[in-house]
């Protein structure tokens, strides 16, 4: 199954697909992608400027990674009022 957190993920790797192909790993991990593309729409909706400080690794397997957060993030589904 798939997280709700997780709905609309799906726009943004479409998105990031081409400079994935592109870039990853030999100029940028896919952590730090998404660190700098996550910085870049904060921006872009009106919100603060932060810097991407570059250096993360990608996980070699889901075991690798960080164990899940079920319940920090909002639902990806649902309006701004839920994150209200």
């Amino acid at each position: 199954g798939t997280w709700p957190a997780n709905a609309g993920l799906s726009v943004a790797l479409e998105l990031l697909g081409p400079i994935t192909k592109k870039y990853v790993p030999d100029l940028i991990s896919n952590a730090d992608l998404w660190a700098l593309a996550a910085n870049i729409a904060i921006k872009t909706m009106g919100g603060p400027d932060i810097p991407t400080r570059f250096g993360r690794t990608d996980a070699k397997t889901s075991r690798d990674g960080c164990p899940a957060n079920d319940g920090r993030l909002p639902d990806g589904d649902k309006g701004a009022d839920h994150l209200r």
